[in-house]
């Protein structure tokens, strides 16, 4: 499906073992998916790392993002990479140490560029995604001074379709108060039903991204992304999200 559409930027969550793994690389069926999706333009791999909410320690996050960071010179191979890190279970309260932690960590990851010469590193200009799950408090998103230290995307409603469509007035409401880019912000719906009819695909990718206000969508009709989505779900999801609900 990714080289059917060029014109769509892919971020693809990399996840080998809870985070990086125990191993100075990746499986060898990881390794080979990885340098696949390496020769196409419009895919951005991150990293994924847990964060546990803050409960973590930090210095256990910064190691884990460095491993990442290491996977190019473990392998002796630039395309055996990622672009940047995707931060999950991140927290919503605007609780102080909370979010000197996540940044500090999207400052760290930011830090380990790859230099002209290749190597070590999270590519030129390491991606940051963090994931709340919910609207977070503005300041996780937003820093005026510093814009260093907050995430390049956010994604902030995770949960199923049966939850956005009784909620998604209020969850409007809160990501309207969040006053940050539409590019900035993502959400993931996943148990949509496989039999979704396209007009209703349509219908729901263009509500989120011209009413709620999200440029970044993910559709699935699995609970736990195990797997990948229904063919013609994912294909009616595509086309409605590439060129208008009508496409669909």
């Amino acid at each position: 499906r990714i080289k059917n559409f060029p014109n769509v930027k892919f971020n693809v969550i990399i996840n080998t073992d809870s985070g990086p793994g125990t191993g100075a690389l990746p499986d060898t069926s990881y390794q080979r998916e990885i340098l696949k999706l390496r020769t196409f333009k419009n895919v951005r791999l991150v990293g994924y790392v847990a964060v546990n909410y803050t409960n973590k320690a930090l210095a256990t996050v910064k190691a884990e993002v460095a491993k990442y960071a290491s996977w190019p010179t473990a392998a002796k191979n630039t395309a055996l990479s990622v672009d940047g890190i995707f931060f999950d279970e991140a927290p919503t309260a605007a609780a102080a140490a909370a979010l000197n932690y996540m940044r500090s960590a999207t400052q760290y990851t930011r830090t380990l560029a790859t230099s002209s010469s290749g190597g070590f590193g999270l590519g030129a200009s390491p991606y940051v995604v963090t994931n709340p799950g919910y609207p977070p408090a503005r300041p996780y998103l937003y820093n005026a001074t510093s814009p260093a230290v907050v995430p390049d995307l956010s994604l902030v409603y995770e949960q199923t379709l049966g939850n956005w469509t009784a909620h998604s007035s209020e969850i409007n409401e809160l990501v309207w108060a969040l006053d940050v880019d539409d590019a900035r912000l993502a959400v993931m719906l996943h148990d949509v039903p496989k039999a979704t009819a396209c007009k209703d695909v349509g219908a729901l990718v263009d509500g989120l991204k011209g009413n709620t206000g999200v440029q970044t969508l993910w559709f699935t009709d699995d609970a736990d992304y195990q797997v990948w989505p229904d063919a013609v779900l994912w294909a009616r999801f595509l086309k409605a999200f590439a060129s208008g609900g009508s496409a669909c």
